[in-house]
């Protein structure tokens, strides 16, 4: 399949917030169950894990202008969802002001949260998942196996989560460092073919790891009764902007990993490019995945784009994706940007995320 024909399609989780505070609400129950609520905003827009999520999902698109068109409306849907119970939108990855937590009540959740105590309760976070499409399930478990090597990269690409409860975490993402709490998350070794990956799907699910297939919290894995491949290393963007860069981006690779070999790395040099990488983002040096040596990592991020731009000139998307990517790079990315308010005006950091996440979508009450 040419990466001009993979459809690719986003599914961003956010926060409900208080407008004047922007504090997290519990308010999901009925922003998702409001009175005249639109119908299509029922595909779009569902509750997450805890009260004070959403979670917006987009058809799957060819063209990155479509995508962020389709995102556009999503957030619009959400937004209008969360003004009929006196709340807004925040894509941020953790929670940066105001208490959370609370369960959303359901029994695959209840079971979560029975069998995994404290590391479900505590796992409040938001991330954004790309699902890229494959021509069939050997495919998507070869794009897997060989895209391994380059997500830790993505993951500090996407990093936009330092600060936790008004505290700067030293992390660029505490998103994927309070993630890496799920006895299933993570990074794999080589599958080499479907049944493989099955088996281990099966395995984690019979251990009791795992309550379902749905909770095997993989870097990347094969869609849940779809023809994709769903990468779910990414922070939550505030601009949707970013979002839209950072799924082409995604695809992009997707589409060389079809087509190319790359290393293969044991786990363990794995899980420390993604220590790294969440540690770090953009500001230090990150794992090169050719030599699993420490390079500056805008070098690490202009072998990425090297590796894709054949993909990305196919799929018409070098524009959008090449110039943005590299600005990040040059510039210390999303974390050092949202440290950098932290630091100045700690109280204007939530504001500053709601706004940017809402600007340009048809509110209702806020006018955004």
């Amino acid at each position: 399949m040419s990466a001009a024909r993979r459809t690719v399609g986003i599914e961003e989780e956010m926060f409900l917030v208080d407008p004047a505070t922007h504090a997290v609400v519990p308010r999901s129950g009925g922003a998702v169950t409001a009175e005249g609520r639109d119908g299509d905003a029922d595909d779009l827009v569902e509750q997450e894990m805890f009260l004070e999520q959403v979670e917006t999902t987009t058809e799957p698109c060819e063209v990155l202008e479509d995508l962020r068109r389709a995102a556009r409306t999503s957030r619009t849907h959400a937004l209008r969802d969360a003004e009929e119970v006196g709340a807004t939108l925040m894509a941020s990855s953790t929670v940066v002001l105001g208490p959370a937590g609370r369960l959303v009540p359901d029994d695959r959740y209840a079971t979560m949260v029975e069998r995994h105590r404290s590391i479900a309760e505590e796992v409040v976070v938001n991330g954004m998942h790309v699902h890229v499409g494959v021509d069939c399930a050997e495919e998507g478990v070869r794009v897997l196996d060989r895209m391994a090597v380059w997500l830790p990269v993505l993951q500090a690409l996407s990093a936009a989560s330092p600060v936790e409860h008004g505290v700067d975490t030293g992390f660029a993402s505490w998103r994927a460092e309070r993630w890496e709490r799920w006895p299933t998350a993570g990074p794999a070794q080589p599958f080499g073919t479907p049944e493989a990956y099955e088996a281990m799907v099966a395995d984690l699910v019979e251990s009791g790891a795992a309550v379902d297939d749905g909770m095997v919290y993989l870097d990347a894995r094969l869609g849940r009764g779809l023809p994709t491949v769903e990468v779910r290393v990414a922070d939550v963007q505030a601009d949707l902007d970013d979002a839209v860069v950072l799924a082409g981006l995604t695809r992009a690779l997707v589409a060389t990993c079809a087509e190319t070999t790359t290393p293969v790395q044991r786990v363990e040099t794995l899980r420390v490019a993604r220590w790294r990488a969440r540690r770090y983002g953009l500001t230090d040096r990150l794992l090169d995945p050719s030599t699993a040596r420490l390079r500056p990592a805008a070098d690490v991020v202009a072998n990425l784009l090297e590796l894709v731009r054949p993909a990305l000139e196919e799929a018409g998307d070098v524009e959008i994706v090449d110039d943005a990517v590299r600005g990040w790079a040059a510039t210390g990315g999303h974390a050092r940007r949202l440290r950098e308010v932290a630091a100045r005006s700690p109280e204007t950091l939530p504001a500053r995320l709601s706004q940017v996440t809402v600007q340009g979508l048809d509110g209702v009450v806020s006018g955004s």
